[in-house]
């Protein structure tokens, strides 16, 4: 309600402006050809276009008149009447008579329209305003310019619907703007088909074109566990580029959580640098705990070239993103239930023409697991890459790559580790068609680190222990591409062209003892490494021609298919026989996209010897032109991950859409939610209905959440959880 009456203010306001602005713009000169008659104000610079039945001019007086179908021109802007006054004298405009004013695709319509050019004051009589930008009507049976900045409107209404039969409007008695100011408004009342719904005795409400600091709308709610909720918030416009909204909520009644605190502060230092920092706490009356959740988003540049990107995602307990999950932005809900876990990164650097300097802070917030002492962080990581570029007056390349690791964890292993890898190739172009690339590189490996656990594998305790390793390798790759350009005539695609890339490449790293290094990822563990890794890349473009002029080329197939055999060490052994298995699992790829309507990405690890699959990951969206659409996304890595989310919309009616989303943990065989409802949609106004089953398991209940969001077209939305 406060919304709305906000928006009805800020549009009766509009419409008086629109119409004396461009009154007075009517009589500065214009850049339109001359009509039937040109006619000049002394007082007033330059020329209007007329055109009408008859003008007359009373010198006396210095009053002009047209009569009879009169139109004035100037530039888009257009003032049609049946009589228009133009005093040179008073510089009173009057117009009378089925009065519309034009500009662009907004029309005001009026039987009056009064105003003098110097004192900025006049009136309107039933006047109605309408925008083609929000489809706004505002009427009023009189209005008035008081000043400058302020207006008076009587009897007054506002609504985006057609003003014929309007299915809801908001009426007022009287209004009193002052633009950038405030607007007090007496007795409005809020209609649905002509019957009165809310009513207020008055109003006092800032009228700004800029946000605006106030209270925001409260939302209400019901808990299926903690009884009623109210979500309440006040707004602060700090300036242009930033702002910060604070929360307080009742979580429940007696038996709920209590109070929930928060803030949430935006801002825009650049158009390249933005972010979000939120931060809410509750003193948790079912727990007895103090509960609390930090997030973090960033991106943009930090200083000169420097750029830095941060997600960051802080919680008191595991236990806060499954209370608390209104409060945790979406993406990273999902990773708390699919994946269990929270990943907070921190990383920047800067690039130049041939050299890369990326520093990264990463730390990981195991859910599935109470104590996190045993978890093992990155803080931080540091690497300096040097790309491939030609050594002076050679034909060879050099690369390097160089990366610092600190691991810490409470418990257990830690320590340093500084790995050194430069590379020196030599690119060869054969016959003109087939690329070879032989390439020489070698790793210097040095660790420095503790441990405070005894294990089998580490007997003793190991203080600041120094130790490094150095592994040569060398890799030669060859690869062409060949293709073909076929005519269309197929789905719009004028032509195709399809290209084949085969690829080989064959990789040496000797036999290095390594059983005395820490470990802390596979890194430190480089097997002895004699194999050959082969593939094929298929690609298939077209050639299409977009709104019957302009050509485009959309990739619509790639798949990609490889895999490695060993002369040296199998890849794995079978533990019954110990025989070696020397071909990888096969891994493939594909990305399909023929349509605007479609697109799917999809990527597998396949296992020739046990015929299972070791990985795979799919997403496709299907959409049609009448607005149905399905996305699914299914994640499996063997033993760690299965899951499977699915979000569908169906067009039922023009008006009418059901939607559902289903996520399901395969590995758990648990349902994590389900949301699914119904959306209705008119020409101004919208109610979507949604349920939201939440599957608990053995340490949270099941819930279920019933939200009714309403919204009006051009004012905002009431949202009942």
């Amino acid at each position: 309600m406060l919304i709305t009456e906000f928006v009805l203010m800020t549009k009766n306001a509009l419409s008086l402006s629109l119409a004396f602005t461009l009154c007075y713009l009517l009589l500065i000169p214009a850049s339109s050809s001359c009509q039937e008659w040109e006619i000049s104000m002394p007082r007033l610079e330059g020329s209007v276009y007329v055109m009408s039945d008859t003008l007359s001019y009373d010198r006396e007086k210095g009053m002009f008149v047209a009569e009879g179908n009169v139109k004035i021109t100037r530039g888009t802007l257009t003032l049609e009447a049946d009589r228009v006054e133009l005093n040179e004298m008073t510089n009173d405009v009057a117009a009378a008579g089925h009065v519309i004013l034009k500009e662009g695709g907004d029309h005001l319509t009026c039987d009056r329209l009064e105003l003098n050019l110097q004192t900025q004051k006049g009136s309107i009589i039933n006047g109605t305003l309408f925008t083609r930008e929000g489809n706004f009507y505002v009427t009023g049976e009189r209005a008035k310019k008081l000043g400058e900045r302020t207006y008076r409107v009587y009897s007054a209404s506002f609504t985006t619907c057609d003003i014929t039969s309007p299915d809801w409007k908001f009426t007022a008695k009287r209004v009193d703007i002052t633009l950038e100011g405030y607007a007090v408004v007496r007795d409005p009342v809020f209609f649905i088909r002509g019957i009165p719904v809310f009513y207020f005795p008055v109003g006092i409400f800032p009228v700004k074109r800029e946000r605006q600091t106030g209270f925001l709308i409260p939302k209400f709610g019901h808990s299926s566990k903690f009884g009623p909720e109210i979500y309440t918030a006040f707004y602060w416009a700090i300036a242009k580029n930033m702002d910060a909204t604070f929360f307080l909520d009742r979580l429940g009644d007696s038996r709920g959580r209590g109070f929930n605190e928060g803030i949430e502060f935006r801002y825009a230092l650049r158009r390249d640098t933005d972010g979000e920092l939120a931060f809410y706490f509750c003193d948790d009356q079912v727990e007895n705990d103090e509960r609390w959740g930090v997030f973090l988003k960033h991106r943009g540049g930090i200083y000169r070239d420097f750029y830095a990107k941060a997600n960051v995602a802080v919680i008191s307990d595991d236990l806060y993103a499954v209370d608390f999950d209104e409060y945790i932005p979406r993406e990273r809900l999902i990773d708390a239930r699919t994946m269990r876990q929270l990943e907070s990164t921190v990383f920047g650097g800067r690039n130049w023409a041939r050299f890369n300097l990326l520093g990264e802070v990463s730390y990981i917030n195991d859910l599935t697991v109470e104590e996190h002492g045993g978890t093992l962080q990155r803080l931080p990581i540091l690497q300096f890459v040097a790309l491939k570029q030609q050594l002076p007056r050679t034909p060879l390349y050099l690369s390097w790559e160089n990366d610092y690791t600190r691991f810490w964890r409470e418990e257990g292993i830690r320590g340093h580790r500084l790995d050194l890898h430069p590379k020196l190739s030599f690119p060869l172009m054969l016959l003109k068609a087939i690329r070879v690339e032989p390439e020489a590189g070698f790793r210097e490996t040095l660790y420095l680190s503790s441990n405070d656990l005894i294990s089998p594998s580490y007997p003793e305790r190991m203080t600041d222990e120094f130790e490094s390793r150095e592994i040569p390798d060398f890799t030669v790759s060859t690869s062409t591409i060949v293709g073909r350009v076929y005519d269309g005539g197929w789905w719009g695609i004028e032509r195709w062209k399809h290209q084949i890339e085969p690829e080989i490449s064959y990789i040496y790293i000797p036999q290095i003892g390594q059983n005395d290094l820490p470990i802390f990822d596979e890194l430190d563990r480089i097997d002895y490494t004699n194999a050959v890794t082969y593939g094929l890349t298929n690609t298939m473009s077209g050639r299409i021609r977009e709104d019957g002029r302009r050509h485009t080329i959309r990739e619509l197939l790639r798949f990609k298919v490889s895999q490695s055999y060993s002369f040296g060490e199998p890849f794995w052994r079978e533990v019954k026989s110990g025989r070696g298995r020397y071909f990888s699992d096969i891994e493939a790829e594909l990305w399909l996209n023929p349509s605007k309507y479609l697109n799917m990405r999809a990527d597998l690890q396949y296992n020739t010897y046990k015929h299972h699959l070791g990985g795979f990951n799919v997403s496709a969206a299907l959409s049609d032109r009448r607005g149905d659409a399905l996305n699914l996304e299914y994640r499996y890595s063997r033993n760690e991950v299965d899951n499977i989310d699915v979000n569908f919309n169906v067009k039922i009616l023009d008006s009418m859409d059901l939607f559902y989303n289903w996520n399901y943990n395969i590995l758990e065989n648990r349902r994590i939610f389900s949301i699914y409802g119904l959306d209705f949609r008119a020409q101004c106004w919208e109610i979507r209905f949604s349920v939201e089953d939440k599957k608990g398991d053995a340490r949270v209940e099941d819930e279920i959440d019933f939200k009714i969001l309403v919204t009006l077209t051009g004012v905002g939305s009431v949202d009942w959880k």
